[in-house]
C-alpha cells in the first residue's frame, strides 16, 4: 500500500485546503479524493498562511499545491457546491516570500507553472506574498452565506431592538443568534473588513442589534426566536459586561467595545443583523 499524501484547504477567517497523496489506499473521513491525492478543506480554524501550513504538517499534510486545471476545477466546484460563503477565503500553498515575482509552491519549493489567477493579480508587491483563493456566496443579495445561514447587515437603517426584531421578521428571518466561536468571528470580519467599521469607535457607532436579551427575568440571557439561553457568549470583559442591570435588557455587537457583546437600554436606536437559514 502506497503511502498517503494529503493536502489542506484553509479558508479566510482563515481557512486552508490541506492534501496528501494517498496512492491506492483510501482517503480518511472527512477527506475527498481526486486521482492520486486526499484532500480536506479546513474551515474551522481561522489562520494566517504560516499557521496554517503548521497545521497542515501537523496532520502529517501539506497545503495544497494546485498543478493542473483538472485539479483546479475539482477544488473550486467542490468548494462552491459546500461552502458557498460569501467572502470566504482558501490558503493554498503559493508563495513569493522569497523573491518577489517569483512565485513557488512552499513544500515542493517549484516554481508554478499551471496558475488562475484573477485578472490583474498578483498585485500586491511586498506586501502580499501568499495565494489565497476567493469564492462568492449564494444568498440572495444582499445577504451573505456563513455556515448553514444567510446574513444581512441593514446598515441604513436604525431602530430600536423591538423594531429591529419585526423588521428582521417581515424580511424571512429574526435578529441574528450568535451560537458558536466561528459564527461571532464571521460577523465581527465582516463589520470590520466589507463594511469598513474600524473597532474602538464611540459609544453607538457600529452597533447592531443581535437577538439576545433578558428582558423576561433579569440576568437570563437567552435568543428571541428560538428561545434557548446562551450557551456561548462573547461579553466584553473590559467594562463587565452585561453591567446594564434592568435598564439594559438587550444585547448588540458594537465597536466601541471591540465588536464584543454589550448590554444596551432596548430602546436606543442601532442597525442591526438579520438571520435566516
Amino acid at each position: 500500500m502506497k503511502v498517503m499524501d494529503y493536502f489542506f484547504v484553509f479558508v479566510l477567517s482563515l481557512s486552508c485546503i490541506a492534501y496528501v497523496t494517498h496512492g491506492e489506499a483510501p482517503c480518511p473521513a472527512a477527506w475527498i479524493h481526486f486521482q492520486t491525492s486526499c484532500y480536506v478543506f479546513a474551515t474551522g480554524y481561522p489562520e494566517d498562511w504560516t499557521e496554517a501550513g503548521s497545521f497542515c504538517n501537523r496532520m502529517g499534510a501539506k497545503l495544497a499545491e494546485i498543478e493542473t486545471r483538472e485539479e483546479n476545477n475539482f477544488l473550486r466546484m467542490h468548494a462552491i457546491d459546500n461552502y458557498q460563503q460569501a467572502g470566504v477565503h482558501f490558503w493554498i500553498g503559493g508563495t513569493d516570500v522569497l523573491v518577489d515575482g517569483q512565485w513557488i509552491w512552499i513544500t515542493s519549493q517549484k516554481r508554478i507553472s499551471y496558475a488562475d489567477w484573477y485578472p490583474g493579480e498578483p498585485n500586491g508587491a511586498l506586501h502580499e506574498s501568499f495565494v489565497v483563493t476567493a469564492l462568492g456566496g449564494t444568498c440572495n443579495k444582499p445577504w451573505v452565506n456563513h455556515g448553514d445561514s444567510c446574513y444581512l447587515f441593514v446598515t441604513h437603517l436604525q431602530e430600536n431592538w423591538s423594531e429591529a426584531t419585526s423588521m428582521c421578521t417581515e424580511l424571512g428571518g429574526y435578529l441574528v443568534e450568535i451560537e458558536s466561536a466561528q459564527e461571532d468571528n464571521f460577523l465581527k470580519n465582516y463589520a470590520i473588513h466589507q463594511l469598513q467599521i474600524q473597532p474602538g469607535g464611540q459609544f453607538g457607532n457600529g452597533s447592531f442589534w443581535i437577538g439576545g436579551t433578558d428582558m423576561l427575568v433579569e440576568g437570563n440571557w437567552f435568543w428571541l426566536s428560538t428561545k434557548q439561553p446562551f450557551v456561548y457568549t462573547d461579553w466584553y470583559a473590559t467594562s463587565k459586561e452585561p453591567n446594564g442591570g434592568i435598564r439594559e435588557n438587550c444585547a448588540h455587537l458594537g465597536s466601541h467595545v471591540h465588536f464584543h457583546w454589550n448590554d444596551a437600554d432596548c430602546h436606543l436606536l442601532y442597525n442591526f443583523i438579520c438571520e435566516s437559514e
